[in-house]
């Protein structure tokens, strides 16, 4: 509310008399013409170049133009957006992709990394993937494998298939060169099944008759030797026997019974698993004449 007398009665001093002279009351009083007038209203007064004007207040809202009949005193902060004011705006929910053109000053604060000359912005990829670049500005955040050569440390390396590269290492002084365990080497499950020895005649006679001739079987784990009784005519064996070799010359029997009394049309089965034998060879007899069929499998 503005206070102030509508005429205010002011004495002056002119020449050599004393006059009395009123003054205007509004927004544009001149600083000259009434010199000895005293402004008494309760309002704010500010100089605009030309004259004295009242303070006004300003509607709030995003843009404010730029000549306003008072200085700017609002409880906001605004910037100049290269025609008006505009007030500060914030981001509603955090979050990536955020427009350019955001109406209001950046503040954020951006990741550079020294590339050995100049300061660049770190980047971010759009997709995980092989063969990167190597020329890409990023932060290196990778993990990297080194392995230690005895003196410094160096980078394990991968082969043409991208498996990690394990090469044999050489066999330093006081090693021995067969047990080097230090040495990874790969091994593959293989099988072996020769083909099956059918229709060997057994004479009547008791007599052992080889049924499967001896066969190296050292470099396999687990192997197994097959009987069968093919007579057909129901002569059962009265002996059977699993022989061992070093040589393939000098057999010791392996005291092998479960096939002794194979009846006619049986099959009987011996195994033998951490083989540490070199060579095997099977064996039969019968009271009777028949016939024997015989084969081996095995796998390391």
């Amino acid at each position: 509310m503005r206070k102030f007398l509508t005429a205010a009665i002011f004495t002056l001093f002119a020449g050599s008399a004393l006059a009395q002279t009123s003054g205007p009351i509004g927004d544009a009083m001149p600083p000259t013409g009434y010199l000895n007038f005293v402004y008494s209203g309760a309002f704010n007064l500010f100089y605009n170049g030309t004259n004295y004007q009242r303070w006004t207040g300003a509607t709030v809202g995003d843009v404010l133009g730029t000549v306003q009949v008072a200085p700017y005193v609002l409880s906001l902060n605004t910037f100049y957006n290269g025609t008006g004011f505009q007030r500060w705006t914030g981001l509603a929910v955090a979050a990536d992709g955020t427009s350019n053109s955001t109406p209001a000053p950046w503040s954020a604060n951006l990741l550079y990394g020294f590339n050995g000359t100049t300061w660049d912005r770190l980047r971010t990829i759009t997709t995980q993937a092989d063969a990167q670049a190597a020329a890409t500005r990023g932060l290196v955040t990778s993990s990297f494998l080194y392995g230690y050569n005895g003196t410094t440390f160096d980078m394990l390396r991968i082969g043409a298939s991208n498996e990690l590269q394990v090469t044999d290492v050489a066999t330093r002084p006081g090693e021995d060169a067969a047990n080097d365990w230090r040495k990874i080497k790969v091994e593959s499950i293989a099988t072996d099944s020769p083909a099956a020895t059918t229709a060997v005649a057994i004479p009547g006679t008791s007599t052992l008759t080889v049924v499967l001739a001896g066969y190296e079987v050292l470099g396999f784990h687990n192997v197994c030797a097959y009987l069968k009784n093919t007579s057909g005519a129901g002569q059962a064996f009265n002996d059977a026997e699993v022989y061992a070799s070093p040589n393939n010359s000098d057999w010791v029997a392996l005291s092998w019974t479960s096939a002794d009394s194979l009846a006619d049309g049986a099959t009987a089965v011996w195994c033998v698993s951490n083989n540490a034998y070199r060579y095997i060879q099977v064996k039969a007899a019968a009271a009777g004449a028949t016939t024997a069929s015989g084969w081996f499998t095995m796998n390391k």
